[in-house]
């Protein structure tokens, strides 16, 4: 009768198990070369309140290393590549919305020529007098003109009386004046215009450039009295 192995039974050391190994733990002396420098790894996720300790050569814990490092690396890169795909989509967006927002830009600074006309021609016949039916007509047309183009975000540029600048401005002439002040704007040659806050069209004015000097008056010379043409050239 065979005598039924103990499967449950650990060999003793010195022992050899079914394959021939020895089960004796080795030392530090006898282990093999790839175990001398073993690093212990834990294992936190094995199960609650358990770990489990896995043991790694130096050449296998350098490669894990590496790996945790590339993949480190994989990962910062692709953060960079997400924010850098976000940035580009925010700048996208707003050029879609200014150019929406001005395309019709170019058509409505052509269209400026005919209301200057329109308002110029009212303009003269009301210093002529003329309050005819015709002139009320062509005045309804120009205010209506004008509320269009405000639903285009288009106004009119208010300058007169306010200091020049330079960039809604184009002085076309300075004039002496008592009343404004220096590089103020007098009075309008041409009415510039805004489309929504970008100057369409700069108003031509007229600015002032401050009260004549008196100072610059030439007063008589009584020193010079009597002398000729000649004794100033002496």
């Amino acid at each position: 009768m065979t005598k039924k192995k103990d499967e449950n039974r650990q060999p003793q050391d010195g022992e050899y198990d079914d394959e021939g190994l020895d089960t004796a733990e080795f030392t530090p002396e006898t282990a093999p070369p790839d175990e001398q420098d073993a690093v212990p790894v834990s294992d936190g996720d094995v199960g609650a309140g358990e770990e489990t300790v896995v043991t790694l050569s130096s050449s296998e814990y350098e490669a894990l290393r590496r790996a945790a490092s590339e993949r480190d690396e994989i990962f910062s890169r692709l953060q960079r590549a997400i924010a850098d795909f976000q940035n580009l989509q925010k700048r996208v967006r707003r050029e879609q919305e200014t150019f929406q927002r001005y395309a019709l830009q170019d058509f409505c600074r052509a269209l400026l020529p005919v209301i200057d006309n329109i308002e110029r021609g009212v303009a003269a016949a009301e210093a002529h007098g003329d309050n005819s039916g015709l002139v009320e007509g062509i005045r309804l047309v120009y205010e209506q003109f004008h509320s269009i183009l405000e639903q285009f975000g288009i106004s009119p540029i208010d300058s007169v009386g306010r200091p020049f600048d330079s960039d809604r401005h184009e002085a076309v002439m300075q004039e002496e004046s008592d009343e404004a002040p220096p590089m103020s704007v007098l009075r309008e040659v041409e009415r510039g215009y805004l489309m929504h806050e970008r100057v369409l069209r700069p108003a031509k004015v007229v600015v002032a450039a401050g009260p004549p000097d008196e100072s610059k008056k030439e007063a008589p010379d009584s020193s010079g009295e009597g002398e000729t043409d000649e004794q100033h050239h002496v």
